[in-house]
């Protein structure tokens, strides 16, 4: 594996990030303005909830996969996969979609998650992604991300345009999950000569469950303590607040991509390096630890310096009192940027015990201090809990787990004379 096919794989993750997140920006803005922070808080609960459940039918394995088609190309595990996430996601939708139509939510919530509660069963198809990432040939999902981005957005702006309800642009949301899913599906089809579906291993399955259940609970957890604070918003003072609240921490939360995509394109490589040689692998990581740390707290600076020019360019003076929560929540930043490159360290080193104390302890704080902030401060009091969470969570749970591992922060090089 070559140092430049990381670099082009990262580039072409960057590329597409780069352009979603401009596109997103652009007709994100356009949405807001058009729908108003009420709608916009509905269509935000909506696709919030659908990101929360798709932690669970992912079935925490994305990770595992990498590492494991990164050394055993066999697509068998890819077809258990799938399948398992086509039957957890079918099960989740049917379940979810009874709670909802039950809970005292907004008027048509009901119809609204009947269709974007669908997304958590086309998603399975993502399963292509994560042969693309282990072979380092991201650009094919980069390439079918940015044609469903394209064509969602020329979509929904035609529904802006055309002064369309709330309902289309929920469908919208839905249609780019399925123009993704189905460009990814052609993509692979054209590109490959073998299928990538060869049967169903029951002892595949059950490898992917026992080492996985620990990510799936971990991944329940950070998905409860990132949405929670959605959720409760919604249901202790409105569809307002959450949309204001999810105007300020869309912003915020675009910064996060980077180490994302990076962490995601190098996990390959850094796994070859690991098993070759711990002591580089070890000195690898120390300096991106060292430049994660650094640019995390520059990006935070600067974007809390010009939090007010940036949410009123962006979503309009409807939207003004979303910048005393970006403000707050913009520093979330530097303690997820640790968590991302830690998280890292632990998947490859196998210890995913880690990952589930870790987000054990976030799906109980957050919950409970969004509860008692949001009660006592307003909306503003969500963001303060989601800095409180991911200090606690991502900084000092790590020191609390393993000495070692909070030492890849600040002296990577004594992990190997140390272990």
């Amino acid at each position: 594996m070559k140092i430049g096919s990381v670099i082009n794989n990262s580039a072409w993750l960057l590329f597409e990030k780069s352009f979603r997140l401009v596109s997103v920006f652009l007709v994100n803005a356009y949405i807001a303005r058009y729908l108003g922070p009420d709608q916009y808080g509905v269509l935000a609960y909506l696709l919030n909830l659908v990101a929360l459940l798709w932690g669970i039918t992912n079935l925490g394995a994305d990770s595992i996969a990498v590492r494991e088609l990164s050394v055993n190309k066999k697509n068998q595990f890819l077809s258990t996969l799938f399948i398992a996430r086509i039957a957890s996601g079918t099960l989740l939708y049917g379940l979810s979609f009874f709670v909802v139509s039950n809970i005292n939510g907004p008027e048509k919530i009901n119809i609204y998650w009947a269709i974007a509660g669908f997304a958590i069963i086309i998603q399975a198809g993502e399963v292509i992604d994560l042969k693309y990432q282990s072979e380092l040939k991201s650009k094919y999902t980069a390439k079918s991300k940015i044609i469903a981005l394209v064509l969602s957005s020329i979509l929904k702006i035609v529904f802006i345009k055309t002064e369309m309800p709330l309902i289309a642009f929920v469908i919208a949301n839905l249609i780019e999950y399925a123009l993704f899913i189905s460009a990814l599906a052609f993509t692979y089809a054209a590109s490959n000569k073998i299928d990538i579906f060869e049967g169903v291993s029951i002892k595949i399955g059950k490898k992917i469950i026992a080492e996985s259940w620990p990510v799936i609970i971990s991944g329940v957890g950070t998905y409860l303590y990132w949405k929670s604070d959605v959720l409760i918003l919604s249901n202790v003072i409105g569809s307002t607040a959450v949309g204001l609240y999810a105007a300020a921490t869309t912003l915020s939360q675009l910064a996060t991509n980077l180490p994302t995509i990076i962490m995601v394109s190098m996990l390959p490589y850094l796994s070859k390096i690991n098993r070759e040689n711990s002591a580089q692998f070890n000195r690898l990581f120390g300096v991106i630890l060292l430049y994660g740390w650094g640019l995390s707290i520059v990006i935070a600076i600067l974007m809390f310096s010009f939090a007010s020019q940036i949410v009123n360019v962006i979503y309009g003076v409807s939207f003004r009192e979303s910048i005393e929560i970006f403000e707050v929540h913009v520093f979330t930043l530097i303690p997820i940027t640790i968590g991302i490159i830690t998280s890292t360290w632990i998947t490859i080193n196998r210890k995913i015990n880690y990952l589930l104390f870790k987000a054990i302890a976030g799906a109980i704080f957050c919950p409970v201090a969004n509860i008692i902030l949001i009660q006592k401060y307003g909306v503003i009091g969500a963001a303060w809990s989601a800095l409180a969470t991911v200090i606690i969570v991502d900084l000092l749970i790590v020191l609390a787990i393993d000495k070692r591992l909070f030492l890849t922060i600040f002296r990577m090089q004594n992990v190997s004379k140390s272990s």
